[in-house]
């Protein structure tokens, strides 16, 4: 369940119809996002084996309903059952209770805040533009930022910020800089597997509100500063000033002129022999098991995000990054994780 077994989701028909399967497939995303909110699997985890009226009393909704409810839940595996009592099915338990490690609520409420802009499909094909869910009134704006940041956050741990890591060859740097860092859920890692780092992190005050609460949490106030700004407002007049430097989830929100923009900046305030580390949702040619999903990614970006989005592919990335100067590119690639591409100047 939960990305392993799909065909335990409610596909509407058996008899193999795809249209079918299309046409109830928001019902399953409705009953998780619902969950979610609720509190429902951390409450069932914190008192196990709850029954329906307790279930109820506590999240003050309807016996009637919710019996029902906590049915489908069952048999979209997010829950079992003994007797007349309920208890979180593994996958539950491991993703979608806050204390765990793994916890994927936020990334469940962060996609599904989106859930207006499918609603309103056909006025974004007729008019190319974008809309954020607080602008269409689907929830509030300091929501959608929590919501946006912790989702993001909840990848990072769930293993890409280890890819990243693991990757990146950062021995022997110093300074990095991380532009449109994020609540940090990438430089406080870096900085933690390689001691010698400082680093600044530069972003919208919406996110460095998140990024200011995890960078201390972590204990790298001292090593990590918090800058609010753009891009281009942080690193104007600057040259060759850093030794590595990191654009992740950024290419993708971006046209390609713009893109090769980012990649000249970087190639301009890095010291020769600098690195710059690239991850984003490339599209990676020769794994078509990613096909569906590249397809519909860039789609939800459009609409969602920006229309100058684009889910670009991994070896149009590399040429671009050779066209500013970039030499050396190593590509790590994944058929469920972003991309991570490191460039020397």
């Amino acid at each position: 369940m939960i990305g392993e077994n799909s065909t335990q989701f409610f596909s509407g028909d058996q008899t193999g119809n795809p249209i079918f399967e299309m046409i109830y497939q928001y019902w399953n995303s409705a009953i998780l996002r619902t969950g979610v909110k609720l509190g429902l699997f951390d409450l069932i985890e914190q008192n196990n084996f709850c029954s329906a009226e307790f279930i109820a009393r506590k999240l003050e909704t309807d016996l009637r309903f919710t019996e029902i409810y906590l049915d489908c839940c069952m048999a979209l595996e997010l829950l079992t059952k003994d007797g007349d009592r309920y208890q979180n099915s593994p996958a539950s338990s491991t993703y979608l209770v806050p204390s765990s490690p793994a916890y994927m609520g936020d990334l469940v409420l962060h996609i599904t805040n989106h859930w207006r802009n499918f609603e309103r499909l056909e006025a974004h094909l007729r008019s190319g533009k974008h809309e954020s869910p607080y602008e269409n009134g689907f929830i509030d704006k300091d929501t959608y930022w929590r919501d946006y940041m912790a989702g993001q956050h909840a990848r990072a741990v769930s293993g890409q910020a280890e890819m990243l890591v693991s990757n990146a060859e950062l021995h022997n740097k110093r300074f990095l800089i991380d532009l449109g860092g994020g609540m940090g859920s990438y430089i406080v890692p870096l900085c933690q597997f390689y001691p010698e780092l400082k680093a600044e992190l530069v972003d919208v005050k919406e996110a460095l509100a998140q990024a200011a609460l995890y960078v201390a949490s972590s204990g790298l106030s001292d090593r990590i500063e918090l800058i609010e700004g753009t891009i281009e407002s942080h690193t104007k007049g600057v040259k060759e000033r850093y030794d590595s430097a990191l654009l992740s989830g950024v290419a993708v929100i971006h046209s390609e002129d713009r893109v090769r923009e980012l990649f000249a900046l970087a190639h301009h305030i890095l010291v020769r022999g600098g690195v710059l580390l690239v991850q984003d949702s490339f599209k990676v040619g020769g794994m078509p098991e990613r096909k569906l999903m590249d397809t519909l990614h860039e789609f939800y970006l459009k609409i969602a995000f920006t229309e100058k989005a684009c889910n670009h592919n991994s070896e149009r990335i590399v040429e671009l990054l050779r066209e500013v100067g970039f030499q050396d590119i190593k590509v790590r690639t994944s058929t469920t994780q972003l991309s991570v591409i490191r460039a020397c100047k």
